[in-house]
């Protein structure tokens, strides 16, 4: 049992900092549309909050946990709904969404294969379906120049 929790803490410790990464590359992209769109506060906050907190407190969650390696596989597909949501926050501009979805999905494929892959999709369109009942954002998929 202490080699598992070792190689799940070891793997939790090696997406620590390409999470840290990829969501300070996220929120400048998701800034660059919503420096154009008419967003509120709370999801400003909300940006910033993912963007900053989020790697950090899931790389605690997962090394405090029983199992490791299963908390940061549920992290990942937090990390895809996340980006679904990101996604339809932007009314699915489509430079920046894409690149969300599509790295989101690739960091699926390289933890977990095709099985895991497909449920980070599903987390995805998860994420979507939140944004959009909540934010209620109008769809508008060309890229601005920005």
């Amino acid at each position: 049992m202490p080699d598992v929790l070792a190689r799940g803490r070891s793997f939790a410790r090696r997406l620590w900092l390409p999470r840290a990464v990829g969501l300070v590359l996220s929120v400048i992209c998701i800034l660059s549309v919503q420096v154009t769109q008419h967003v509120s506060a709370w999801l400003w906050l909300l940006l910033l909050a993912n963007g900053l907190l989020w790697s950090p407190l899931a790389y605690l969650w997962a090394i405090r946990s029983k199992d490791p390696y299963r908390a940061e596989m549920r992290n990942l597909l937090l990390d895809c709904g996340s980006a679904g949501f990101w996604a339809a926050s932007m009314g699915f501009n489509l430079l920046p969404s894409v690149t969300l979805l599509a790295m989101t999905a690739l960091n699926m494929l390289g933890a977990g294969g095709v099985r895991f892959w497909r449920r980070g999709v599903l987390a995805q369109l998860a994420g979507i379906l939140v944004g959009l009942v909540v934010l209620r954002h109008p769809v508008a998929t060309e890229t601005t120049t920005l």
